[in-house]
């Protein structure tokens, strides 16, 4: 008899995977994983194609379904705050700098073309920004939005519908006009007390004619926004029954798969840890509590009623990916390497290669090496960045205690950074919180099934489904013999980062 099952897909910044969970969150079959192209037609530009993609969607999701002892019941997509140009037959509009004919239609969430914008959006004074921690990031929408309006006039005519990429996925899989809480009240500035924009910050800001781009209806995470179409259903193999659910970004799916993991403390006291190319720091709280330099709290944008902070570096994985192909080696090798090296080094990395997102919401910062000698080595420099990556996530979590008023009792991780046992120790120790360990490394993949799980009607909510399908995890407990030195490394990290010239 073949066990009913919800399917998750995850579309990161350099792949697309799916995987199967039952009712419990356990993984029937192995997560199907299959690379995505991205582009960088210019310094700070990068460009995806949605034709690419749903290529590689469908592809994974006949990959899973080949398994024949599971029954699909519903699907539910995560995917990365990348933009998506439509005109007005839902075909791609090309955002590339000088080739109009491209089917380069998404320009992704790392760009940052629009940092001109930016500044411009964050002298305006308006509610929106209260809620992403006093200034807009060159990495959200409405920036964007703009740079296209003003430098590719010809793109922005055309257009007829523009997505967050999420967004875009489960419009594809059901050709309703749907929008999620989560994608809208993160990224684009919409208010969710008000169930929209404020009008005068899209005047202000010559976005006026935005919402006739963006029509459809607002769905929270977990709600049904319809039932597979012909199309898709000929595509894939999935049947018209299996139910789709509004989406969630990449990151927040991954906190909602992981935040109840079954261990002594509640999700309340927990910060989820979302490590991949970028690190995202998330946190549910029952009520509105503003922190500078952090997002948030955004009502609804993971599970009805709760209130997410959210905090983040622009540059994790993404670091390492920099420094590996400088030293020609493997993640493995200076990984193995690393591990047996002494913590107590002197070597000071300043991850943020692509800007500050969380604490100082500033992009222009740039990443900086300290102390290295002509002996230094290619795993000293390696341990040095997971080391700074810790030191701007304790940065981070002191910013939310001393603002908010909360203790911080764990962290949770989950994500490809997070398979990392040096990463999950030097987590521990640096920031002198206990690291939770799930087991299971596809904690995005199991958000985006929870949300299918509660679109089907499985669940009646999707914190019921949460509660059903979290997983369990492994405790990291901090070396507090170390607290002194990275005391005193915290202190050499911030007068870094906050002197830079």
């Amino acid at each position: 008899m073949p066990v009913d099952v919800c399917l998750g897909i995850d579309v990161g910044t350099g792949s697309v995977r799916c995987a199967a969970f039952d009712m419990t969150g356990k993984q029937h079959g192995e997560a199907f994983t299959s690379p995505i192209r991205i582009s960088s037609p210019a310094p700070q530009f990068y460009q995806q194609s949605t034709i690419d993609i749903m290529t590689n969607i469908e592809s994974v999701i006949k990959l899973t379904i080949a398994n024949e002892s599971i029954n699909v019941t519903g699907i539910g997509f995560a995917a990365t705050c990348s933009l998506v140009f439509l005109d007005d037959n839902f075909e791609g509009v090309s955002v590339h700098p000088t080739d109009e004919y491209s089917d380069e239609d998404i320009i992704v969430w790392m760009d940052h073309r629009a940092e001109n914008e930016t500044s411009e959006l964050n002298k305006l004074k308006a509610k929106a920004h209260q809620f992403v921690g006093g200034r807009f990031s060159p990495e959200m929408e409405l920036p964007k939005l703009k740079w296209v309006k003003e430098n590719l006039p010809k793109t922005w005519k055309k257009t007829r519908n523009v997505y967050d990429l999420a967004d875009f996925l489960s419009f594809k899989a059901t050709s309703v006009k749907a929008r999620s809480v989560c994608t809208l009240v993160c990224k684009w500035g919409w208010l969710a007390e008000m169930n929209d924009w404020e009008e005068a910050l899209l005047r202000d800001f010559c976005l006026d004619d935005l919402k006739s781009k963006t029509e459809g209806v607002v769905k929270l995470p977990g709600e049904k926004i319809g039932q597979i179409c012909a199309e898709f259903s000929l595509a894939t193999g999935l049947t018209q029954e299996v139910s789709v659910s509004a989406s969630l970004i990449d990151a927040h799916s991954g906190a909602l798969g992981v935040l109840q993991a079954s261990f002594h403390s509640s999700a309340a006291t927990r910060l989820a840890l979302i490590a991949g190319t970028s690190n995202c720091h998330m946190m549910l709280i029952p009520e509105c509590k503003f922190v500078r330099g952090v997002w948030g709290p955004y009502e609804s944008a993971i599970v009805s009623g709760e209130f997410l902070l959210e905090g983040g570096q622009t540059s994790a994985g993404s670091t390492i990916d920099w420094l590996l192909n400088l030293t020609k080696s493997s993640f493995e090798n200076l990984q193995s390497k690393a591990q047996n090296l002494s913590p107590l080094t002197d070597v000071l990395c300043i991850p943020d290669f692509h800007g500050n997102r969380s604490p100082l919401a500033n992009p222009l910062i740039k990443g900086s090496l300290h102390h290295i000698a002509i002996h230094t080595t290619a795993e000293e420099l390696f341990l040095s960045v997971i080391q700074g990556l810790a030191l701007g996530t304790r940065m981070i979590i002191e910013r939310i205690e001393s603002e908010a008023c909360i203790i911080i009792d764990e962290l949770v991780l989950t994500g490809g950074l997070a398979r990392s046992k040096l990463f999950q120790r030097v987590h521990a120790d640096v920031t002198g919180k206990p690291v939770i360990v799930v087991d299971t490394e596809n904690g995005v993949l199991l958000g985006a099934a929870m949300l299918a799980a509660s679109a089907s009607g499985t669940f009646e909510t999707l914190k019921v489904a949460q509660n059903a399908m979290s997983p369990t995890g492994a405790l990291v407990e901090p070396d507090f013999t170390l607290q002194e030195f990275y005391s005193e490394k915290f202190e050499k990290y911030k007068r870094a980062l906050t002197t830079q010239f």
